[in-house]
């Protein structure tokens, strides 16, 4: 739960789209 008070999702994000990778969608993940 406490993930969502930092910025780990969209620096993760940031880096998978660098990467040339799908953003995931943290929404709808398991």
């Amino acid at each position: 739960r406490g993930f969502f008070g930092c910025s780990h999702f969209s620096k993760a994000n940031a880096f998978l789209a660098s990467s040339g990778q799908n953003p995931v969608n943290w929404a709808v993940a398991p």
